[in-house]
């Protein structure tokens, strides 16, 4: 093997070595990242449930809406009363 053949292939394999290290740290700090991420989603989707619940919770508290049984017991006395008259 000639030393010009020997020294390119070792500038070549240099040359990949430092370019695969590049793409392990690109590769490490895109997982940092996404975990990150991640962890910052799941903080939104609990608070998010919470949000759900609080909302429901005002719901029920502010409906006005009277079951259908309270409904059809009061539609009973108003009909007993307007047919006695």
């Amino acid at each position: 093997m000639t030393a010009t053949k020997k020294f390119v292939i070792e500038a070549a394999d240099t040359i990949l070595e430092g370019i695969q290290k590049m793409i392990n740290d690109l590769g490490n700090n895109i997982e940092k990242r996404f975990n990150t991420i991640d962890s910052k989603l799941t903080n939104v989707e609990t608070e998010l449930r919470h949000v759900k619940d609080d909302v429901r919770g005002l719901k029920s508290d502010l409906s006005v809406t009277v079951s259908l049984e309270k409904f059809n017991q009061l539609k009973a006395k108003v009909d007993r009363h307007y047919s006695s008259n």
